[in-house]
């Protein structure tokens, strides 16, 4: 299944998250893809606060 728009795929395809939770700290995927280097960028966002 294909992820909306402002999404990311996870690697594994076992979901999909929006592209704000990418590079936050918090591994959102199963396979902690949204959270890889070479998803990142090198780029690590301030942790969001979960609710």
């Amino acid at each position: 299944e294909a992820c909306n728009p402002g999404e990311f795929s996870c690697t594994d395809g076992s979901d999909c998250v929006t592209t704000s939770w990418l590079c936050d700290g918090w591994q959102d995927c199963d396979d902690s893809s949204d959270e890889v280097q070479a998803n990142c960028d090198g780029k690590i966002k301030r942790e969001r606060e979960r609710e």
